[in-house]
């Protein structure tokens, strides 16, 4: 893996920002979308409007190769491909299994380490 955020992207007419972009072996395969828990005008479904008004159009050649796209607020996150609505954009449900229950974990925690789980 190799995760970086504010990973500069040239679109078509302008350079493109996404908060974060995970790679493994030099392909990006998630990006997250990431607004600030403290404004209330900025919500995770403008986060999803941003990847899939903007970025969809402006960076297209980022997503031939994605597997996973994220909306968060830092606490709450979803989860959907390049080709879901935001309807189907759902929280993960757990790390190890989506029975368990996390109750100290944030949701784009459990995202984060559900989804991205390194094997040894």
């Amino acid at each position: 893996f190799f995760v970086t955020n504010q990973f500069a992207v040239q679109g078509v007419s302008s350079v493109r920002i996404p908060d974060v972009v995970v790679f493994i072996n030099g392909i990006p395969i998630a990006i997250f979308e990431l607004k600030s828990p403290t404004r209330e005008n900025a919500t995770i479904a403008d986060a999803y409007s941003q990847i899939h008004d903007l970025y969809k159009k402006e960076i297209p050649k980022i997503f031939f190769y994605n597997q996973v796209l994220v909306a968060s607020d830092l606490f709450k996150a979803r989860h959907g491909t390049i080709s879901s609505g935001w309807d189907f954009f759902t929280a993960w449900k757990g790390i190890e299994n989506e029975n368990e229950k996390n109750p100290d974990k944030t949701e784009l925690e459990l995202l984060v380490r559900g989804s991205f789980k390194k094997k040894d």
